[in-house]
């Protein structure tokens, strides 16, 4: 007895984990998502794809509108409820499920839904702060992992100097949200010193110059304001959401990636709703995950 393969073909998006149509068996299906994930730039593969939503896929359509297939899952991805038949692999947050273990494929490790944690540690160890099998930060409704690594991976800087090279910087601040960074770094004083050493009027501190330096986006010599829009863009290209760049700026990469987020400080967090509200009076609805926050960059400072 010989088994007949079923040709399967996907269409992707152009974002990160955005399934759009299937092609199974010489049929058609559309996937629906519920439009609940962040929108961000996504380090992947050394390159940015612009997510558009990272959301979790609620049903598929066949191509006379019919729903062939349904899904509704609680926070951590449990399914509680499915209609239909149709074989499909993208579910929770758009990530491929594998029903003979009941795990969910997330890149860098499989993700257990019934207890909401990854089953391997985070293979950047304490870099991605002490609980090496966190999902999300323990907050899947606000925050997606599509890598299973830290929120913040800058790029690794070999240690002999020969050898380092500027990374390409391929997230810049869209006009918006530089204006209300400068605005509620400085309120535009480009001659401001922070008590900390932050100095212009982005408010740039030693340990960003030097990460900077280290990183050979700056030399010894550098203009203060155009430091602090370089380190923005390195933050909104290493960081998985435009929240957490903006989380990190304030409060630094390692507690943000010690915390899977925003850390728990009041400074930090009413940094982060100012800069969001800000956006919204501009015309951004979604503030910072408003996706014209940010925009590609074609050139690395």
């Amino acid at each position: 007895m010989h088994t007949v393969a079923t040709v399967v073909r996907y269409a992707q998006g152009l974002g990160i984990d955005e399934p759009l149509a299937m092609l199974r068996g010489g049929l058609k299906y559309y996937y629906h998502a519920d439009g609940l994930g962040p929108v961000s730039g996504l380090r992947w593969s050394d390159e940015v794809h612009r997510t558009r939503n990272r959301s979790s896929i609620t049903s598929l359509t066949n191509t006379s509108g019919t729903v062939a297939r349904t899904y509704v899952y609680d926070s951590f991805g449990q399914t509680t409820a499915s209609t239909g038949s149709v074989t499909n692999p993208f579910r929770y947050t758009a990530r491929e499920f594998d029903p003979e273990t009941d795990f969910y494929y997330y890149r860098a490790r499989y993700y257990d839904r019934a207890t909401g944690r990854f089953l391997s540690e985070d293979p950047v160890g304490f870099a991605g702060g002490r609980n090496f099998f966190v999902y999300a930060g323990s907050s899947p409704t606000t925050l997606s992992d599509p890598l299973g690594l830290k929120p913040c991976q800058l790029p690794i800087v070999p240690k002999d100097p020969s050898k380092r090279r500027a990374p390409e910087l391929t997230v810049c601040p869209s006009k918006e949200l530089d204006e209300c960074l400068i605005q509620t770094e400085s309120s535009g004083n480009s001659k401001a010193v922070s008590p900390k050493g932050a100095k212009g009027k982005r408010q740039v501190m030693p340990i960003a110059i030097k990460e900077l330096q280290m990183q050979s986006l700056i030399g010894d010599t550098y203009d203060i304001d155009e430091a602090g829009l370089i380190y923005l863009k390195l933050l909104l290209t290493s960081c998985d959401t435009t929240t957490n760049a903006i989380a990190a700026y304030n409060g630094g990469v390692t507690a943000v990636n010690n915390a899977g987020g925003i850390p728990d400080f009041k400074e930090t967090k009413d940094y982060v709703k100012k800069i969001g509200d800000c956006l919204v009076k501009k015309g951004l609805s979604k503030g910072l995950e408003d996706p014209n926050a940010t925009q590609c960059c074609s050139k690395t400072p």
